[in-house]
């Protein structure tokens, strides 16, 4: 992990810690959302010349004043041949105006990645690669959500995340061959919630 990484992890995590735990009157507090999009690599996987795919998560989340809110979920995104199931903790600062909500957050998650396939090695030789790894990372973005409702609302959101390297291990010609891509790249995802 980068010193920036962990510059914005220790940042997240003291900022959750001295925030005010009660809630400011505001009657639904929780919401679950559903979010469906892509993901573009544009580190490791990028320079294997993999391509973008599906992100999906599901979070759940609690308002703990109108201004921020902490969600944890999980997901699924793949490129190529890697697969990927994150276990994810955000926080969000939000602005509130009218029915809209403008929104920045800092998460930080696990990223259990499986890597199963032939891949085509620069040097031209097929690589059978069948290998997990877990990776940790942080993420960045922003986006806004507008209420349909008071229960109901959709969005989009837009992160960049940032993850250390993952080894996946596999053979060519009688040889072992160990790839270590990070997992940095783009998710833009639309958001549908439920308040509650």
């Amino acid at each position: 992990m980068t010193s920036r990484a962990r510059a914005i992890l220790v940042l997240t995590i003291t900022l959750v810690f001295l925030l005010p735990i009660s809630a400011t009157g505001q009657e639904r507090r929780d919401y679950i959302i559903a979010k469906g999009g892509v993901y573009s690599p544009t580190g490791g996987l990028d320079d294997l010349n993999f391509g973008s795919g599906f992100n999906g998560e599901v979070a759940w989340g609690h308002y703990f004043s109108p201004n921020f809110a902490l969600e944890v979920g999980a997901g699924y995104f793949e490129s190529d041949q890697v697969r990927v199931v994150p276990l994810l903790a955000t926080g969000k600062a939000i602005y509130p105006t009218g029915n809209w909500e403008l929104f920045a957050e800092v998460g930080m998650g696990a990223y259990f990645a499986k890597f199963k396939g032939t891949f085509r090695y620069p040097a031209l030789v097929d690589v059978e690669i069948n290998d997990e790894s877990v990776v940790f990372g942080v993420n960045l973005g922003f986006g806004v959500n507008y209420n349909i409702t008071e229960e109901f609302f959709l969005g989009i959101e837009g992160k960049y995340l940032m993850t250390t390297d993952a080894e996946f291990g596999g053979s060519a010609a009688g040889g072992s061959v160990k790839l270590e891509p990070d997992l940095n790249g783009y998710i833009v995802t639309a958001v549908f919630g439920f308040r509650f």
